[in-house]
C-alpha cells in the first residue's frame, strides 16, 4: 500500500547527496511533510539526522542549510519532537554502525551522541519541560539496545544514561536536612 511505497522512497535516499541531485529535492519535500505533520516516520527522520551529521562539503552546502532550518523548526515548533527524536537515537546508531557510515561520511560519533542527547533532553531549545518524558523514553531505548545486542557503543551509551540523571533505584530517599544529626 501507500506505506510500502513511502518506505521504498525513503530507502532510495542514499548519503551521497549533493545540491544538484534530484534526491535533494525529495529530501526537501520530506522535510516539509514532517514539519506540516503529513508524515511521521522514524526511518525518514533517522536518515535526515545522518545526512545532517555528515561532513559538510561544498557540493552539499545548500542541502545542509535546509536540514539545519528543518531541524531548528522541527525542534522548536513541534511539541512531540523530543519523544520522536528519542525514538531515532538507536536507529541512527544502528545504521551508522551497520553501514560503516562513521568512516564513509566522516561522522563523529561523540557529536552525534551529544546532539541527539541535547535534542531529546530539550537543551537545544532551552525548554526541558517540553522534553520531560523524552529522556525517560531515551533511557528505555538505550537499555533495550544494550540488553539485546552486542554493539560497539556500550561505553558511550552508558555515559549517556549517566547524563540523563535517572534514578534507577526505586527507593525513597530522604533529603539531607531530614536526617537527625548525631552528636
Amino acid at each position: 500500500g501507500v506505506l510500502g511505497v513511502f518506505g521504498l522512497v525513503v530507502n532510495c535516499i542514499d548519503y551521497d547527496l549533493d545540491d544538484s541531485s534530484f534526491k535533494s529535492v525529495v529530501v526537501k519535500g520530506f522535510c516539509d511533510l514532517l514539519i506540516f505533520k503529513k508524515v511521521n516516520s522514524i526511518c525518514l527522520l533517522s536518515k535526515l539526522l545522518i545526512l545532517w551529521f555528515k561532513r559538510l562539503s561544498r557540493e552539499s552546502f545548500s542541502l545542509y542549510n535546509h536540514l539545519v532550518k528543518f531541524f531548528t523548526s522541527y525542534v522548536f515548533y513541534i511539541d512531540s519532537s523530543s519523544s520522536v527524536l528519542a525514538m531515532c537515537y538507536v536507529p541512527v546508531l544502528k545504521e551508522i554502525d551497520e553501514y560503516n557510515l562513521g568512516e564513509k561520511l566522516d561522522i563523529k560519533m561523540d557529536e552525534v551522541n551529544s546532539t541527539l542527547f541535547n535534542l531529546t533532553k530539550g537543551l537545544m531549545y532551552m525548554n526541558e519541560k517540553k522534553a520531560i518524558n523524552a529522556h525517560g523514553e531515551l533511557a528505555c531505548y538505550i537499555l533495550d539496545y544494550l540488553l539485546d545486542e552486542n554493539q560497539p557503543y556500550t561505553a558511550m551509551l552508558v555515559d549517556t544514561l549517566n547524563k540523563l540523571e535517572i534514578d534507577f533505584d526505586n527507593t525513597t530517599q530522604t533529603h539531607p536536612t531530614d536526617r537527625k544529626s548525631v552528636v
